[in-house]
């Protein structure tokens, strides 16, 4: 390190020489880059601020403290290069260091990139370079150039995106290219400055290739997570249990990542309701939420949101239902489908249908009522019973529309 310290530049140690040599060979063949200590200082400073963001730790790095365009072209190598074979010396200038539209998005996405990683990722200048590459083929899909850029899985993995495979690649890619339609951002390549923005788009691409293939791996809470939503931080085991349950059951490939938002706030209010029996001060889930889980208008709570009768009821007495429920208890489509059915068969008994259409073991086992140590739930006139006590009460459901009502209409049959 003698020669370097006799030309001033004592930051440059046994660490990030090797690194600091490597931009000086990337410079302009001129020797215009390294021709004074000046410019010598220069590339050892742009390098001191990569192997700063590369510390292994994620946004611990001060907005001023990353690379600008100045510090991007002291590097020498990523102002001249085959955007898309990487070779020195092309004419494709890098994005980070152009005039246009992309060119705040492509230096913000390629801090993004460095940020975090380990220093022996990016100690040469070539290594910088091909991170770069990547981050210009996003914006070229982003802004939907012709011809295509050509995105591959590797280019994904290279730069710490996750999730991304052969199967699901043309999803990715699709949604980024998507985003040169917005209406607000239009192709300056805002939506896809950030690896959490990509994550998302990978993270999507699982959830839909899941939807068309239930037999291809379960999306996990992180996946969901990455998805972003500002409102549900961190998604939990059930609430991904939730959402797998539903888009599995949509088939639907292309489910957009709106679509996703709005099943995750609809089953959250879901989980959030059931407390096991504990009164809780949580918004109930509306019917439109339980029906957007659900897939289905076809439950006699449709339409309940407002007013009384019938489907006013119904819609009470699943979310008392629900209530008492716990949260592994109602986390799939299919749990929740099923005690909406026995509310369809309770309200509907209640409104004078006639026969027998509410069972013991629907009460008791689906339900959850207390059986008062009963087990004989195929006895037809205990079953007789409950569905006339039902019955004999208002046409509106207003009088078995709550757990304790059904509880005392159990009681008085079953005791008697």
């Amino acid at each position: 390190m003698g020669d370097f310290c006799r030309t001033s530049l004592t930051d440059i140690t046994t660490v990030n020489a090797s690194a600091f040599l490597s931009a000086i060979v990337a410079g302009a063949n001129d020797g215009s880059g390294v021709n004074s200590v000046a410019n010598l200082k220069v590339i050892s400073a742009a390098y001191a601020k990569v192997f700063a963001e590369a510390d292994g730790v994620k946004a611990n790095t001060a907005e001023t403290s990353k690379l600008n365009v100045a510090d991007v072209r002291a590097l020498g190598a990523l102002s001249a290069y085959d955007g898309l074979t990487g070779a020195t010396g092309g004419s494709t200038t890098a994005k980070a260091l152009g005039t246009g539209v992309q060119q705040a998005a492509a230096l913000k996405l390629l801090n993004d990139v460095i940020d975090g990683r380990s220093s022996t990722q990016v100690d040469t200048v070539a290594e910088l370079n091909q991170l770069n590459i990547v981050v210009d083929k996003v914006m070229d899909v982003s802004s939907a150039v012709t011809p295509a850029a050509a995105l591959t899985v590797a280019d994904f993995g290279a730069i710490g995106v996750t999730g991304v495979t052969s199967g699901n690649l043309a999803k990715v890619v699709e949604s980024i290219a998507a985003t040169h339609a917005d209406a607000t951002h239009g192709a300056d390549g805002t939506l896809v400055d950030t690896l959490p923005e990509l994550q998302a788009f990978a993270s999507l691409a699982l959830v839909q290739s899941y939807s068309a293939d239930s037999s291809l791996p379960l999306p996990t809470a992180q996946n969901f997570t990455d998805l972003g939503f500002t409102d549900i931080t961190t998604v939990s085991s059930n609430l991904a249990t939730a959402l797998n349950s539903v888009v599995s059951a949509q088939h639907n490939g292309s489910i957009s990542l709106a679509a996703v938002h709005t099943l995750a706030l609809d089953f959250q209010s879901i989980l959030n309701e059931a407390t096991s029996g504990v009164t809780n001060n949580n918004p109930n889930p509306t019917a439109l939420q339980y029906e957007d889980v659900l897939l289905s208008t076809r439950h006699v709570f449709h339409g309940g949101d407002a007013g009384s009768g019938l489907a006013y009821n119904a819609l009470a007495l699943l979310n008392d239902v629900v209530g008492h429920k716990s949260v592994s208890g109602v986390n799939t489509l299919g749990q929740v489908d099923a005690l909406a059915t026995v509310v369809d068969h309770i309200i509907n008994t209640a409104a004078g249908a006639a026969g027998n259409n509410v069972t013991l073991s629907e009460l008791i086992t689906t339900l959850g009522l207390s059986s008062n140590n009963f087990t004989d739930y195929s006895n037809a006139a205990k079953t007789t019973a409950v569905n006339n006590a039902i019955r004999a009460t208002d046409d509106t459901g207003l009088g078995a529309h709550t757990w304790d009502q059904l509880q005392s209409i159990l009681n008085a049959v079953i005791l008697a």
